[in-house]
């Protein structure tokens, strides 16, 4: 039963990509991170009540997953979508997906866990995947290579905030709560991020990019 919810939330993460492709058409990825980070946190924290005491807010712990937030969905969602926007779909997000390989070498170093030989293994063979995207030549449309540093940066963030996550699950075991709070940091961070890149001027939204944008 969990692979089935495995595949069913990596099905749905598959369609989200392509509506925030097809939204970006006449949006860009800020707006499109704004709007995803916000109904994110929106959905998670009114789920929150019934999984989860609100006191449960008040403690140090809180912090660390506000520091995950930032760096994941926050940072991390938004350079993947600045990805998608300058490399197209089919690569920055296969390039964005490898951060188990960030959250591996960061658990190990942090977190004393032990690298076997599977990690080795599909480590090598995720970092073989990244250059053959980075070489390709492009199915249409000019791309350059340097932007792959992008999903890049976005994987790197959601390896760090994996760990940020595991460390404060091990002290407040509420996965609802842990969740509820990155999304509303990184809604936040998105926020002020928007706020620097000029406000409202920053934020193109027609009613076609809306659509897809707050379906996906």
């Amino acid at each position: 039963m969990d692979i089935y919810f495995s595949f069913q939330a990596a099905l749905f993460f598959s369609i989200a990509h392509i509506f925030i492709r097809r939204g970006l058409v006449e949006s860009n990825a800020m707006t499109g991170s704004f709007i995803s980070l916000s109904m994110t946190a929106a959905i998670l924290w009114l789920m929150l009540p019934f999984f989860a005491s609100f006191s449960a807010l008040w403690t140090p712990v809180s912090l660390i997953f506000v520091a995950a937030g930032i760096f994941a969905p926050g940072i991390g969602r938004t350079m993947s979508y600045i990805g998608i926007e300058k490399i197209g779909v089919a690569r920055s997000v296969p390039v964005a997906n490898s951060s188990p390989i960030f959250a591996s070498i960061f658990a190990v170093i942090f977190l004393a866990e032990v690298w076997v030989p599977q990690n080795i293994v599909g480590t090598l063979l995720v970092i073989s995947g990244v250059i053959s995207l980075s070489i390709s030549r492009p199915a249409h449309g000019p791309w350059r290579k340097l932007d792959v540093i992008y999903p890049l940066i976005g994987a790197m963030a959601f390896g760090a905030s994996s760990n940020l996550r595991k460390a404060g699950l091990d002290y407040v075991p509420v996965p609802v709560l842990a969740a509820a709070v990155t999304a509303g940091s990184a809604a936040l961070f998105s926020f002020v991020l928007l706020q620097a890149r000029g406000g409202k001027a920053a934020l193109k939204l027609t009613r076609r990019s809306a659509g897809w944008l707050f379906t996906a």
